[in-house]
């Protein structure tokens, strides 16, 4: 650009000034949006990117400038392909359950929670069967005695009412109610359990801890296998264990979970009959997680850490805790109330003698499995998320 031209550039900025201001900032602004832009132009010609700066060079001829966009394109959707491919494999390593060889102590996770129902007769018909479902059927009446540390004593020292899908069994070593359910929405007068002994120094994320001897715990731990610290029940079939209208239940089965669990849908239960000893050995598996996964989207790790993962009727997150809502949402949105045994709200209604089993839903469960083509055991993560949580504590038998 020669003097003159900026010489002329001047008095035009001048002229403009004495016509008013609005133009001066008008003419100002144009030239450094010009300035930008051959600042940028200048740094894609320049630029040590490979590619760009023979996209944007003059030198060359369009063709060869469409050329280098081509493989400049390419380029950039391979490496985004690739990285989606190393992020979905390091997602699947996070996901991948590596066994601890280091043993853990036996007192690091709590006794199991025990759950005993009276068994109904078969053949009863549905409106039967719900009719005895409602009945509270005696705990002494087929529980004679229950022996812990070496202590003996009635049953109901122990045991505490819970209602279930078999109606309304008792239950052993299981968190206070209130620790349990969320009481802000859970219907008053709803009572799905009477347990009140509270929680001491442990946590489902945590476990136990400060272990000292003159420390209470509860849940109460298994403190070592010297055989001192089993549950040993003496039940009883005789005639007083039968009912004129719900015929004899003639056998009891007895569920072992979480101690934070509810125990609403028994799963793997242990059925014991007249004249029989039954002796059960448990094979926990503790499953926990590095501190540093909790940095992770629950995506990647699959699971939930303590916090990530709110439930509306439970206080605390497990799976079988979170399956349990899944049923009872299922229940209010397809048939307008629930079951007994299920969390309710004040608005929620009990379904009549017409719905009384979660056989539709089983059904459903089974038909969408099959259209979407996954397993069966995987429903409650596909329609509401239930998965495990990081650090959890499962009981074999």
């Amino acid at each position: 650009m020669d003097e003159s031209d900026t010489k002329s550039d001047a008095a035009k900025r001048v002229v403009t000034q004495e016509n008013g201001v609005d133009h001066l900032n008008l003419e100002e602004d144009d030239v450094v949006t010009e300035q930008k832009e051959s600042f940028f132009r200048e740094y894609l010609r320049n630029t040590s990117f490979f590619g760009i700066k023979y996209v944007f060079s003059s030198e060359l001829k369009l063709i060869e400038r469409l050329f280098w966009l081509t493989i400049l394109v390419t380029g950039s959707v391979f490496c985004v392909f690739f990285l989606m491919i190393c992020w979905k494999r390091i997602s699947y390593q996070l996901a991948i359950k590596v066994p601890n060889e280091e043993p853990s102590p036996i007192w690091s996770i709590p006794f199991p929670a025990v759950t005993i129902c009276g068994q109904l007769s078969s053949g009863l018909r549905e409106d039967q069967r719900a009719q005895c479902l409602s009945r509270i059927v005696a705990l002494d009446r087929f529980c004679e005695q229950v022996c812990w540390h070496h202590q003996c004593d009635i049953c109901k020292s122990l045991f505490t009412e819970t209602r279930t899908e078999n109606g309304v069994c008792y239950s052993f070593n299981n968190v206070a109610a209130d620790e349990l359910f969320n009481r802000d929405v859970i219907a008053p007068d709803l009572i799905l359990s009477n347990a009140t002994k509270s929680k001491e120094n442990w946590s489902l994320q945590s476990g136990y801890a400060n272990y000292g001897v003159f420390l209470k715990y509860y849940p109460r731990p298994a403190v070592d296998l010297s055989g001192r610290y089993h549950l040993k029940l003496k039940l009883k079939f005789n005639e007083t264990f039968q009912d004129d209208e719900c015929g004899d239940s003639a056998q009891v089965t007895i569920f072992l979970h979480n101690p934070a669990d509810f125990p609403g849908k028994g799963k793997n239960g242990v059925q014991v009959r007249s004249s029989e000893v039954v002796d059960v050995t448990i094979k926990p598996t503790a499953l926990n997680a590095c501190p540093y996964m909790s940095y992770y989207p629950s995506k990647s790790t699959k699971c939930y850490f303590e916090g990530k993962r709110y439930l509306r009727f439970f206080r605390t997150y497990t799976k079988d805790n979170c399956e349990l809502e899944c049923r009872t949402n299922f229940f209010l949105q397809k048939k307008k109330c629930v079951l007994a045994y299920m969390p309710r709200d004040s608005n929620a209604k009990l379904c009549n003698n017409s719905y009384q089993s979660d056989d539709q839903l089983d059904k459903e469960a089974i038909i969408l499995a099959r259209t979407e083509q996954f397993p069966l055991s995987q429903y409650f993560v596909k329609t509401c998320n239930c998965l495990p949580a990081c650090n959890y504590l499962v009981t074999n038998k």
